[in-house]
């Protein structure tokens, strides 16, 4: 195994630094989220907790590149989240993400098993 290999495995899959986001309501700018800093290693498991609109969602939608942070860096397996095209964001997302939304943003005339069959699918699985 060389060096950058066996560099990669030991820093942390996801690195979060400093994350913060706000959102305009209305004139008001609202905080969602204020100075997270988080290190999730390979094959930790991980629960979010909090109550009903503490930020929860919107620190995962960061971490997947789905929403951009007001300031801070995100490192997903080594690549800054934040700067990446939006075809490497899909590429990553395809390759090295799940998500479940909270909204199950599933293919109607599907079922259960073919909207897991779908990314595996584009994926040559």
């Amino acid at each position: 195994m060389d060096k950058q290999t066996r560099e990669s495995r030991q820093a942390p899959l996801i690195h979060v630094d400093n994350i913060h986001k706000s959102f305009l309501m209305g004139k008001e700018a609202v905080q969602a989220l204020r100075g997270i800093t988080l290190d999730v290693a390979r094959g930790e498991i991980v629960c979010l907790m909090g109550p009903s609109g503490s930020g929860k969602t919107t620190l995962l939608n960061i971490i997947g590149g789905l929403e951009e942070p007001s300031r801070g860096h995100v490192i997903v397996d080594g690549e800054n989240v934040v700067t990446l095209s939006e075809d490497r964001l899909s590429e990553m997302r395809l390759t090295k993400m799940g998500f479940v939304f909270q909204n199950y943003n599933l293919l109607a005339n599907f079922t259960a098993r073919e909207n897991v069959e779908v990314p595996m699918a584009l994926r040559g699985l």
